[in-house]
Protein backbone atom coordinates (compact mmCIF):
# COMPACT_ATOMS: atom_id res chain seq x y z
CA UNK A 1 0.00 0.00 0.00
CA UNK A 2 1.49 3.33 -1.02
CA UNK A 3 0.45 5.92 1.56
CA UNK A 4 2.08 9.31 1.41
CA UNK A 5 3.13 11.21 4.54
CA UNK A 6 0.50 13.82 3.71
CA UNK A 7 -2.21 11.16 3.74
CA UNK A 8 -1.00 9.86 7.10
CA UNK A 9 -1.09 13.43 8.48
CA UNK A 10 -4.62 13.91 7.16
CA UNK A 11 -5.80 10.61 8.66
CA UNK A 12 -4.27 11.56 12.02
CA UNK A 13 -5.94 14.98 11.93
CA UNK A 14 -9.30 13.46 10.99
CA UNK A 15 -8.99 10.90 13.78
CA UNK A 16 -8.83 7.82 11.56
CA UNK A 17 -5.31 6.84 12.61
CA UNK A 18 -3.31 7.01 15.85
CA UNK A 19 0.37 6.14 16.26
CA UNK A 20 1.47 3.24 18.43
CA UNK A 21 1.74 4.26 22.09
CA UNK A 22 5.50 3.67 22.45
CA UNK A 23 6.56 5.48 19.25
CA UNK A 24 8.57 8.71 19.43
CA UNK A 25 6.63 11.91 18.64
CA UNK A 26 8.77 13.04 15.70
CA UNK A 27 8.86 9.63 14.02
CA UNK A 28 5.66 7.79 14.91
CA UNK A 29 5.15 4.10 14.21
CA UNK A 30 1.85 2.75 12.88
CA UNK A 31 0.45 -0.75 13.03
CA UNK A 32 -0.31 -2.13 9.54
CA UNK A 33 -3.83 -3.18 10.56
CA UNK A 34 -4.53 0.32 11.87
CA UNK A 35 -3.39 1.86 8.57
CA UNK A 36 -5.68 -0.46 6.62
CA UNK A 37 -8.56 0.37 8.98
CA UNK A 38 -7.84 4.10 8.60
CA UNK A 39 -7.95 3.78 4.81
CA UNK A 40 -11.32 2.03 5.10
CA UNK A 41 -12.67 4.73 7.47
CA UNK A 42 -11.52 7.49 5.10
CA UNK A 43 -13.16 5.68 2.19
CA UNK A 44 -16.43 5.32 4.13
CA UNK A 45 -16.30 9.00 5.09
CA UNK A 46 -15.84 9.95 1.43
CA UNK A 47 -18.89 7.90 0.45
CA UNK A 48 -20.93 9.49 3.23
CA UNK A 49 -19.80 12.99 2.26
CA UNK A 50 -20.57 12.50 -1.41
CA UNK A 51 -23.97 10.97 -0.69
CA UNK A 52 -23.58 8.26 -3.31
CA UNK A 53 -21.68 5.07 -3.96
CA UNK A 54 -21.85 5.56 -7.74
CA UNK A 55 -18.12 4.96 -8.22
CA UNK A 56 -18.26 1.79 -6.16
CA UNK A 57 -21.16 0.41 -8.18
CA UNK A 58 -19.38 1.37 -11.40
CA UNK A 59 -16.21 -0.41 -10.23
CA UNK A 60 -18.24 -3.52 -9.37
CA UNK A 61 -19.77 -3.42 -12.83
CA UNK A 62 -16.30 -3.16 -14.38
CA UNK A 63 -15.09 -6.17 -12.42
CA UNK A 64 -18.18 -8.17 -13.38
CA UNK A 65 -17.76 -7.17 -17.02
CA UNK A 66 -14.14 -8.29 -17.00
CA UNK A 67 -15.15 -11.62 -15.46
CA UNK A 68 -17.76 -12.10 -18.17
CA UNK A 69 -15.18 -11.33 -20.85
CA UNK A 70 -12.80 -13.93 -19.42
CA UNK A 71 -15.64 -16.44 -19.29
CA UNK A 72 -16.58 -15.62 -22.88
CA UNK A 73 -13.01 -16.19 -24.01
CA UNK A 74 -13.01 -19.61 -22.36
CA UNK A 75 -16.26 -20.75 -23.99
CA UNK A 76 -17.18 -21.38 -27.54
CA UNK A 77 -19.56 -18.86 -29.10
CA UNK A 78 -22.61 -21.12 -28.91
CA UNK A 79 -22.01 -22.04 -25.26
CA UNK A 80 -21.61 -18.38 -24.36
CA UNK A 81 -24.85 -17.36 -26.12
CA UNK A 82 -26.71 -20.28 -24.51
CA UNK A 83 -25.52 -19.30 -21.02
CA UNK A 84 -26.31 -15.62 -21.52
CA UNK A 85 -29.84 -16.47 -22.71
CA UNK A 86 -30.51 -18.66 -19.67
Amino acid sequence: MNVTPGTITHWRTAGYLTPMPFSPPRRPFYDWDNVVAAEYRAWQAAITASGTDHQIRRRAADVLGAALERERDDLTATEFIRRRAA
